[in-house]
């Protein structure tokens, strides 16, 4: 027994000393009874960062924490590009912060940080208008480029001067604290002083940092039975709390009282702009409690990310001294070489031009990123990109320090601090996908801010050694997209279209991107269903101008779109011409457009309004996208019929010949993404979507022939009087020596012609657009402003709906609407065949009967077309310095199509969308409801898939 005694602490040391060795080798963590993993972890703390990194090496970047057991202290823990892209975008929705995380930041309270769902959109929306207002831009230059003048430089000189050691982080927490207090509070507490004061709310704010880590690495239990003793971290904890909030509700109570003596006049500052968004109705509706929660997470992110990265930026260049002679060289160029313009400090346009300075603090962030750890919890079941299973409740850690240290994303090179990584060989800078290289909000400042920092310091320090030295574009960059869409044996390219359906507009964008603008799609063998795909403005210029007669629709295309007949749609050549010039005599007829003018008012009057009166005295929600398929479909029949069906009405009756038209359109799109062969055999067959096609086409064909006969024989009994209807003057139009020259056949497609082109456009382009504005306060503040000027202020002139020459004037709203088209074209893709042999603008090569496809969608998104701002919602690009509309060439701008080809009602388009855009925003506020998901269906109108689900609020004036 004795011996056994001995034996049992002997192999027990042996097993220790073996797991020593070998996590010395390879860092594994072990999972230890009763601890788990914790005791390494802690054993590690003093290096955990470079612990945690090589633990993820090994594991191919993405493993498991057990935490001790009763602890709930489990995660997964990934650093895998594929994985964050997912859950950040792909699955955006199934992975939040949660409850746990919103504990352990229990001082952000309520702000973005640890915010979700809606609160997190709202919040989100907010800050996004708000840093995006030029005033705001040009006030954080400003006020920063002073501080930096009137305080930086001058402790940096005061400390050459003197010999003093310096503590750079010091000096940068408390620039960064200043800054940040004057573009949020509008004051300035004057810690950036030679004095270095005390300041208390800045030491308070540290602390609360240093406790929220604690609550990280230590178990729920451990720190909440802290929080209920008022010992240790946590009282350290709630006493920086009090003085901090102390400090933000002084702050809050004063800028109230501001804000009522200067009777509501809004200041500069964040703060003020924040409860000026927030007033309705005469009452503040951002209260005091989400004021501080607002203000507290802006502190966050404007102090210390960047003090974080100026702090190892410094670091870096101190110890890289090619680097540091670069910028300095760089820096030269721009600063000159006299002493005076060595203190100027750049503005925002200056700093822009530092190519090599951006990529330098690029490259500083991605070894050390200023947030090391970002954590989600998942909602539901799911499977990560790397294989690994994801339970509800799990909490998943993105350890970005390590992203930047692996080989396999940055190259054998990861750990060298390398800023040429970072330049083109154009000498631009790359863009490296936020999966990669975390984004946020206030990028644009975060740099400015970085840059200014860097730069003053270089200068100052040229300065005193006696001058001796110194995000849906072109340069994007994206080494994981080009495996996206691969040619594979047998089945080609599309086994990855399908498995990417689900957001085919937007993976299809990225692919051109990477493909820069053209490429090829290679269906299964033996399908034929081989296209190059475009997005070039130059190609599509050529093929729809230059070379108009060598592209054609062609056979195959009238095949897939069978149902639309021998339409304008589907004609080439003649055809074309001849329904063109019939389609263009009949838009342009005056009584035409008076009577389009006068039935549309009357029907957004007495069946639109009121619906919406009905839903917000009820409070329904709203389907929008329903509303405005009925109200054009209504339109649509008035205009082409003169039938009005009265689908739009408070009973919201099923239509069975808008269900039927809704069906083909979603079976076409099918056609155009399964080979032809088998749609044709489902054809055959008569089973699946072409049984579907098959009897919507009988209803709607059998509506239109009955609506033909009916025509035929008002006409007869008027003794040939037209009416002001589409189909009673087309019919006139073919009358010839006594005979109807267009028959019930021609009359029926040029109808369904009519309808599409009617009815969809304008309902995709509608909904995209409230979408948009409900999403954007500060757009529909503007285009309020405006139709103020047209409407007036008295009630009777809100219930007026405007006419064509009234909404003309309408510019910003015109801008609003040439913006959403831009994002989210009605026709997302559009589709030719080549006659004979060609070369494009972009050097592809183009054999006869090539199938060509604009994707639309993606030149809306592409920052060689629209400029690094492509994927923000601006109006304001649309609108002259003279306050007048720009003229964009159709070949950029697509949404109304190009060259002969040009869509002949597109300013009566526009005319009926800003009617229905006034009469709406002059008199109701539009609320998306919470988590409705936005996004566009499978179909050939880029409609919402699931519809637009909003509730109305009327506006009170």
């Amino acid at each position: 027994m004795a011996i056994l005694f001995l034996i049992i602490p002997i192999l027990l040391l042996f097993s220790y000393l073996v797991h020593r060795r070998r996590s010395c080798e390879t860092p594994l963590l072990i999972d230890w009874p009763i601890l788990g993993m914790l005791p390494q972890v802690l054993s590690n703390l003093w290096h955990i960062h470079d612990f945690v990194t090589n633990v993820l090496r090994q594991k191919g970047g993405t493993g498991e924490f057990m935490g001790p057991w009763f602890t709930k202290m489990n995660y997964m823990v990934t650093s895998d590009p594929m994985n964050v892209h997912h859950i950040m975008s792909k699955s955006f929705d199934n992975y939040v912060k949660g409850p746990e995380f919103r504990e352990i930041f229990q001082a952000f309270g309520d702000g973005i940080v640890t915010a979700d769902s809606e609160t997190w959109r709202y919040i989100r929306t907010m800050q996004h208008s708000l840093f995006r207002q030029p005033s705001f831009e040009t006030m954080v230059e400003k006020t920063f480029q002073k501080k930096v003048q009137d305080s930086l430089l001058p402790i940096l000189d005061h400390a050459w001067l003197h010999g003093n050691v310096l503590d750079l982080q010091d000096v940068f927490s408390r620039l960064m604290f200043d800054e940040t207090c004057i573009m949020v509070l509008g004051y300035d507490p004057k810690s950036l002083s030679i004095e270095f004061p005390l300041v208390e709310i800045e030491k308070a704010f540290v602390e609360v940092g240093e406790s929220i880590f604690y609550r990280h690495v230590v178990p729920r239990s451990v720190w909440k039975f802290q929080e209920w003793l008022q010992i240790g971290e946590e009282k350290k904890m709630t006493k920086a709390c009090k003085v901090f909030d102390r400090f933000l509700y002084s702050c809050i109570a004063t800028k109230r009282q501001e804000l009522n003596e200067r009777n509501k006049s809004s200041g500069d500052d964040l703060l003020s702009a924040i409860m000026m968004m927030g007033e309705e109705k005469g009452k503040m509706v951002h209260d005091d409690k989400f004021l501080r929660d607002a203000v507290f997470n802006l502190f966050v992110a404007g102090r210390d990310p960047i003090t974080s990265a100026l702090t190892w930026f410094f670091w870096l260049v101190a110890t890289h001294p090619l680097v540091e002679a670069k910028i300095l060289e760089e820096i030269e160029k721009v600063f000159g070489a006299n002493d005076g313009e060595k203190r100027k400090v750049l503005g925002k346009e200056d700093v822009r031009k530092l190519v090599y300075l951006h990529c330098a603090i690029c490259e500083s962030l991605r070894l050390y990123p200023a947030v090391p750890i970002e954590r989600k919890q998942s909602l539901k079941c799911d499977t990560l990109p790397s294989g690994h299973r994801v339970n509800p409740n799990t909490i998943i850690l993105f350890f970005t320090y390590a992203m930047g240290r692996f080989e396999v994303i940055w190259g054998k090179d990861c750990l060298e601090f390398k800023p040429e990584r970072w330049i083109s060989e154009k000498g631009g800078t790359i863009r490296v996908p936020s999966y990669k290289s975390k984004d946020m909000h206030g990028k644009r400042l975060v740099f400015y801010s970085n840059e200014n920092g860097g730069i003053c310091y270089f200068a100052q320090l040229s300065y005193t050694s006696g001058g001796k030295s110194s995000y849906y574009p072109s340069s994007f960059h994206c080494p994981f997209y080009e495996a996206w869409l691969k040619d594979w044996p047998i089945l080609g390219m599309l086994r990855q279209i399908l498995s990417d359906l689900w957001h085919i507009h937007d993976f299809a964008t990225n692919v051109l991107r990477q493909k820069g603008g053209t490429g090829e799609f290679m269906g299964p063998w033996f399908t034929k269903v081989n296209y190059m795909v475009t997005s070039d403005p130059m190609n599509v210029h050529h093929i729809m101008s230059k070379s108009f007669d060598n592209y054609v629709k062609g056979p195959e295309f009238r095949e897939i779109f069978q149902a639309f007949g021998d339409g304008i749609v589907t004609a080439d050549s003649e055809s074309l011409r001849y329904l063109r010039t019939m389609h263009h005599f009949l838009l342009r007829q005056q009584s035409f457009e008076t009577t389009v003018e006068k039935t549309f008012q009357e029907k957004v009057q007495d069946s639109l309004l009121p619906i919406l009166d009905h839903a917000w005295l009820h409070g329904n929600v709203l389907d929008l996208q329903d509303v405005f398929s009925r109200l054009m479909f209504d339109e649509t029949c008035i205009m082409v019929l003169g039938y009005d069906p009265k689908s739009l009405s408070i009973e919201f009756p099923l239509v069975e010949v808008e269900k039927a038209f809704d069906e083909i359109e979603e079976s076409i799109f099918y056609r155009h993404i399964v080979p032809r062969s088998v749609w044709k055999f489902q054809e055959w067959l008569q089973i699946g979507e072409e049984k579907k096609m098959t009897k919507a086409c009988k209803v709607f064909d059998r509506f239109l022939y009955s609506c033909i006969a009916t025509k035929r024989q008002e006409l007869n009994e008027r003794n040939k009087s037209s009416g002001d209807d589409l189909l009673s003057a087309i019919m006139m139009m073919g009358e010839e020596k006594g005979k109807m020259v267009h028959d019930d056949k021609f009359l029926r497609d040029a109808v369904f012609n009519l309808f599409v082109a009617g009815r969809d456009p304008i309902t995709s382009a509608l909904t995209w657009f409230f979408w948009l504005v409900a999403t954007h306060p500060l757009v529909e503040a503007k285009i309020l402003e405006e139709i103020e000027k047209v409407f007036g202020a008295n009630d009777g002139e809100k219930r007026k709906v405007l006419g064509k020459e009234d909404v003309r004037k309408l510019v910003y709203l015109h801008g609003a609407l040439c913006e959403s088209l831009r994002l989210y074209p009605a026709v997302p893709i559009e589709r030719k065949q080549s006659l004979k042999c060609d070369t494009l603008p972009s050097g592809h090569r183009v054999n006869p009967n090539t199938i060509i496809l604009f994707f639309t969608y993606a030149m809306g998104r592409f920052e060689d077309i629209w400029g690094k701002d492509c994927l923000e919602f601006k109006p304001e690009r649309w609108i002259s310095e003279k306050g007048g509309t720009i003229r964009v060439p159709s070949y950029k701008f697509f949404s109304f199509n190009a060259g002969p080809r040009t869509c002949m009602g597109k300013d009566l388009s526009f005319i009926q969308m800003k009617m229905v855009a006034s009469a709406i925003l002059r008199n109701y506020h539009i609320q998306v409801v919470e988590n409705h998901p936005t996004t566009p269906a499978h179909s050939t109108v880029l409609f919402m898939k699931h519809g637009l689900k909003v509730m109305m609020t009327k506006r009170q004036f």
